[in-house]
């Protein structure tokens, strides 16, 4: 009997393991939610902006229409919302395409970048898109347009170029690289298939909330708004095959000063 349940349990987790090993980035997109800049508009409780309310264009008539019982609607939707979102696995895809193969190092070298003091973006931060139109026949949606937020990712195991970027008005900062580790024949397979390549993170939104960077360029000093995020899973799959290239994750650490 003893051993009968012991080969049970063998099984089981031999069929585990392979169940896991033929994971596609279809099934892990399908268990997460694509990041977009509606992240900000649910934090924000935005009913405006998050359910295109467009037509209270004015300060009077937001005010009138959170006085009515479909505001109040709305907002419970969005404070819900909220609720799960700091439990919920988003992803992004911030590269477009991958390079060649470093015979040297072994893998891919991905340019991630300017990042610095005097650049709109954070260290280690990237713009959520826009949402997908409701009408693809509309024009460019102005809400969507103006409204921006970046999450940082202070988990990433970047490293930072030691030439300084500097635009033609005199502001920059460094590149920011991401290497990616990988044999030389999955190396090659990606070189033969680069429009099918993509890069994903996939994250949790820190319950820290969302901060100003500060930022200068030409016209005087600006803000973005940086949304956080401790820890980052790193795949490279094609998106046609739904092979993965590599899964990583990454959590960050933060350092402590020594008194």
């Amino acid at each position: 009997m003893k051993k009968t349940f012991t080969t049970i349990l063998i099984l089981s987790f031999t069929l585990f393991v392979q169940a896991f090993g033929q994971q596609t980035i279809s099934d892990m997109t399908a268990s997460a939610k694509e990041g977009t800049k509606e992240l900000g508009m649910i934090y924000d409780l935005d009913v405006f902006r998050y359910f295109r309310l467009k037509d209270y264009d004015t300060e009077l008539k937001k005010s009138l229409f959170k006085k009515t019982e479909e505001y109040q609607n709305y907002l419970k939707q969005l404070k819900e919302m909220k609720a799960d979102m700091f439990k919920t696995t988003y992803y992004i895809k911030p590269y477009e395409e991958f390079g060649d193969y470093d015979i040297q190092r072994k893998g891919f070298e991905l340019n991630l970048g300017l990042m610095g003091a005097n650049s709109a973006t954070a260290p280690k931060s990237f713009e959520l898109p826009a949402r997908k139109k409701e009408n693809e026949d509309e024009g460019e949606d102005d809400v969507e347009f103006s409204y921006s937020l970046h999450v940082q990712f202070n988990a990433l195991p970047t490293t930072q170029s030691t030439s300084v970027y500097v635009n033609r008005v005199g502001y920059g900062g460094n590149r920011y690289k991401l290497f990616i580790p990988l044999s030389e024949v999955n190396g090659l397979e990606i070189e033969n298939d680069k429009d099918n390549i993509d890069l994903y993170f996939f994250f949790v939104p820190s319950a820290s909330g969302i901060f100003l960077h500060h930022w200068q360029c030409y016209e005087g000093h600006r803000n973005s708004r940086i949304m956080k995020t401790d820890k980052v899973r790193i795949v490279v799959a094609n998106k046609s095959s739904g092979k993965i290239y590599y899964n990583k994750s990454f959590s960050y650490q933060p350092t402590t000063q020594k008194k």
